[in-house]
């Protein structure tokens, strides 16, 4: 016998099924129309419209003929004494197929053009620089050819311009997987979305910021890019304690690397809060005078973070790719003598790796960028010239050009 409460439920099911089951066979026939052209117009903010010829076709005979078919399964469960099996059958059946769909890399393509349309940015952010490596990792990558990898923070995204680097380097290719905040730990979170290949050249411009006062676990950046080849390698860079204190959070990165309908979750909030084209704002605007923002906070060494990054060393010598390690800075007004000790210790530390034989170091003096206090946009990011001058510098060192030390020797092996 079922119970009074699960009577009430049937009962109410039945009406929506007697006035209502015309819905499930509309909503496949609004899904044909509004596919192709309006489908695509709603993807990039404008107005989405229905394609009537589009009914006539195998494709609204197919998903008229679902909503049918549905209605009839809906009806026949509520005839059988023990139709909750069958409604969980459906539903783990319609959650499979749903995930599996989200897997496929036009579906991809859709999602995030979708979420990146509705970013109100004009500067970095990181979730359209999640959108943009998404997109490029449901593309592929086609070409064969070596590529140089540039792998790093903002202040690579806003140092470096990748074409003007492609354009020195040619014929070999730039491919950019620059996020903010992408410190070493975090780019183990990330390392399923870097298209590395043996022969290729990864470029990081790294200073002691990137290892100095940072989170030990970080969700919230992880999530769109975690798999299950990262995340074990992640949880044991972290360790035992870390991950004890933050089992909460592990649990939450658990199922994104698990389900790409939860990866993906930072998106679905983006299209359901905002699900038109958001208009444009202020965006992050430059600087014109950084002074007063001198942080007065002691740094620290995060350990983690260079275990993360030898961890990243070894596995790129590894797999035959040649690690470039490129001395970045901060605006003078950062400077100071705590800052001075640990950019001391990165340096020395990146002086040993380099001869082991893990990366090739390029310090700021042999880099010879030259950038001054008026290159600075904001307190970590070059402007315009300061992004002219890195670039130019880098694209010399890379393709072999003499400074400082002369000749470049490529990275042992």
């Amino acid at each position: 016998m079922m119970d009074a409460k699960t009577l009430r439920v049937r009962d109410a099911e039945r009406r929506f099924l007697r006035w209502f089951w015309w819905v499930l066979p509309l909503a496949g026939l609004l899904a044909v129309m509004l596919a192709g052209g309006g489908f695509w117009a709603w993807v990039v903010g404008e107005r989405p419209w229905l394609d009537w010829h589009r009914l006539w076709g195998w494709r609204g005979a197919l998903l008229g003929g679902a909503g049918v078919v549905l209605v009839a399964l809906w009806r026949g469960g509520l005839r059988w004494q023990r139709g909750g099996r069958l409604a969980w059958a459906v539903a783990l059946a319609g959650f499979a197929c749903t995930e599996f769909a989200l897997q496929i890399p036009a579906v991809q393509t859709a999602f995030w053009l979708a979420v990146r349309a509705r970013l109100d940015v004009q500067g970095p952010n990181y979730l359209s620089e999640v959108c943009y490596v998404r997109l490029e990792e449901a593309a592929g990558r086609t070409s064969e050819v070596p590529a140089v990898i540039l792998a790093g923070t903002s202040q690579m995204l806003c140092g470096v311009d990748e074409h003007e680097l492609g354009r020195m380097l040619a014929p070999q290719t730039v491919i950019r997987r620059e996020v903010s905040g992408m410190v070493p730990q975090n780019m183990l979170a990330m390392w399923s979305w870097i298209p590395f290949r043996r022969g290729d050249r990864c470029v990081q411009l790294r200073s002691e910021m990137d290892f100095t006062d940072q989170a030990e676990w970080r969700t919230s950046w992880y999530r769109p890019f975690l798999t299950w080849e990262t995340l074990p390698w992640l949880m044991a860079n972290a360790g035992g304690s870390v991950c004890g204190t933050h089992w909460r959070e592990v649990a939450d990165c658990v199922l994104a690397a698990s389900l790409e309908g939860w990866r993906m979750r930072d998106g679905w909030r983006e299209l359901a809060m905002n699900p038109w084209r958001r208009l444009p704002g202020t965006g992050n605007q430059e600087m014109a005078n950084p002074a007063g923002r001198r942080p007065t906070v002691p740094l620290e060494w995060s350990e983690w973070e260079w275990r993360a990054f030898m961890a990243e060393a070894e596995r790129l010598k590894r797999a035959g790719v040649e690690l470039w390690v490129f001395e970045g800075n901060v605006h003078p007004l950062l400077h100071g003598e705590r800052r001075t000790v640990m950019r001391h210790e990165f340096e020395r530390r990146m002086a040993q790796g380099e001869a082991e034989g893990l990366w090739r170091f390029v310090g700021e003096a042999e880099l010879g960028a030259e950038i001054e206090s008026r290159d600075w946009r904001d307190m970590t990011h070059v402007n315009a010239e300061g992004r002219r001058k890195l670039t130019q510098a880098m694209g010399w060192i890379l393709r072999g050009g003499r400074r400082g030390r002369g000749d470049l020797p490529s990275p042992r092996r």
